[in-house]
């Protein structure tokens, strides 16, 4: 009776080299996954103070220079001091991390009233927000034209 090929001198170094070449293969793979993937996701760009860029909030889009992400909602609550104002980001290019945004208050006819700046926690699941904080009454809010500044 002829022995199982796994017992034989053979087919135990052509299982061992099977073996070796999927481990090799693994490894380039998860190679892959680090570089192209997972690293672009945690090298959030932070904020260049000298060449700010700015879109309307109503009209910005899915923004390239933070990945994709995209401003979804925004809400204006009343608060006894401050009035809160709080923006829903979807987060299209599932990055990590913490980077810095600001918000500017313009009236219609652009005469500046306030700004306000915040960490925004960046994270590959669920809804990403930041609340603002700002003194302007909730009319003068809603009424005046807001820019998010990157």
């Amino acid at each position: 009776m002829k022995r199982p090929w796994l017992l034989t001198q053979d087919g135990q170094r052509t299982s061992l080299w099977i073996a070796n070449v999927l481990s090799v293969t693994a490894l380039v793979a998860l190679w892959i996954q680090l570089s192209f993937v997972e690293a672009p996701r945690q090298n959030v760009s932070q904020i260049d103070r000298s060449n700010l860029s700015e879109c309307l909030l109503e009209e910005c889009g899915r923004i390239s220079e933070l990945g994709g992400l995209e401003p979804e909602s925004m809400k204006v609550t009343q608060g006894e001091f401050v009035n809160t104002i709080r923006i829903e980001f979807v987060n299209h290019g599932r990055l990590v991390g913490e980077r810095e945004i600001w918000l500017e208050l313009r009236d219609q006819s652009g005469k500046w009233l306030e700004a306000g700046r915040t960490k925004l926690e960046l994270s590959p699941k669920g809804k990403t927000f930041v609340e603002f904080g700002f003194v302007q009454n909730v009319s003068a809010i809603e009424a005046g034209v807001l820019k998010l500044q990157y």
